[in-house]
């Protein structure tokens, strides 16, 4: 409790010199069965809480919008609580804005803990294989009110939960839900912190290499897998970069995943080489970069079944160029690989 009461005083602290809040979140949505199996383990509508704090960086340059953060603390029940269990989630959320300062669109990544997994005893839970996951989350955030020293915000969420493969079986877990946020409001323009967008330290491109685990659906066997990426930014100017780039991908579950496919290989085509291009942006927040890419094969055997994929995940900087990675790549709206990684940052 103590830790608790501490952690409370710090956040109320540091609203009190910035436009910043500090609040409580209430949730309520349903598990969506994306596998018809899931209806069997349905028994109540997952509800939650959460407690958040939010930022708001203002450039110099007033041409440019704001750029707004949360980062949150967030628990929710799973739906079934004797073969799901509980969520408890570590997350960073962006905002972009969409209309004035009222209606925005999010996106976000974190670390989840899940009470209940898949077990000898646990059968009937096919969705989830570890304790520990990713959490993805998107949606849109409507600001009902906003005076000093209240905040009232109303969100529609899209909430998943993977282990990226890591361990079997790995189906996932996907909860949109409505979020209702009350927060204490500080709007003190003498004492709220500006931004320089055009002195950030903004890269021209990154080069990053991570590692992989993951098991195969069939024969549960751990392969590896290994990742070597090149990016390049469109723009050097802004909190938000474009980028464009190239990723090489060392699959080694690739050929035992193809022949659940029944192909016919030859030795060349049994390579687990895949190689893309990609797309996407980071945003920057202090030290950490949140990455959001999309990037489609340019050669992968399984392409007919993974021609594209999407990462999203954060990026932490320990100096001005060395950072750590972490990120989860996904085929469609399944989890393909969590990748664990260095990332190098040049001008």
């Amino acid at each position: 409790m103590k830790k608790i009461l501490t952690f409370l005083f710090l956040l109320t602290h540091l609203a009190l010199y910035s436009q910043q809040s500090i609040g409580l979140s209430g949730s309520y949505g349903f598990l969506f069965p994306h596998y018809k199996k899931m209806y069997n383990f349905i028994e109540h509508h997952p509800a939650g809480f959460s407690l958040y704090y939010e930022n708001i960086y203002k450039p110099f340059d007033t041409t440019q919008s704001n750029k707004r953060y949360r980062i949150e603390a967030y628990y929710t029940s799973l739906s079934n609580n004797e073969v799901l269990g509980n969520a408890y989630s570590i997350l960073a959320d962006v905002y972009f804005r969409i209309y004035k300062e009222k209606i925005y669109f999010f996106l976000g990544s974190g670390i989840s803990y899940l009470t209940k997994h898949h077990s000898e005893d646990n059968y009937r839970n096919f969705a989830i294989g570890s304790h520990f996951n990713v959490y993805v989350n998107f949606g849109f955030d409507f600001k009902l009110y906003q005076k000093n020293p209240l905040q009232i915000d109303l969100q529609l969420r899209w909430n998943h939960f993977s282990n990226g493969a890591i361990k079997m079986p790995n189906a996932g877990l996907n909860i949109p839900s409505i979020h209702l946020s009350f927060g204490y409001y500080n709007n003190n323009k003498s004492k709220t912190s500006y931004v320089d967008s055009n002195k950030l330290l903004q890269s021209k491109y990154h080069i990053f290499g991570a590692y992989s685990t993951k098991q195969n659906v069939v024969n549960n066997v751990n392969y590896s897998l290994y990742t070597i990426g090149f990016e390049y930014y469109l723009t050097h100017y802004n909190a938000v970069q474009w980028l464009i780039g190239t990723d090489v991908i060392w699959d080694n579950s690739l050929p035992a995943y193809v022949k659940t496919k029944s192909y016919e290989l030859d030795k060349y085509k049994t390579i687990p080489l895949k190689l893309s291009l990609k797309g996407g942006w980071d945003v920057h927040i202090d030290k950490m970069d949140l990455i959001f890419q999309v990037g489609v094969y340019l050669r992968n055997v399984a392409f007919k079944y993974q021609p594209f994929y999407t990462r999203f995940g954060m990026r932490y900087f320990f100096s001005k160029n060395l950072g750590a990675q972490l990120s989860l790549r996904s085929h469609y709206a399944k989890a393909d690989a969590i990748e664990w990684g260095i990332v190098w940052r040049g001008k």
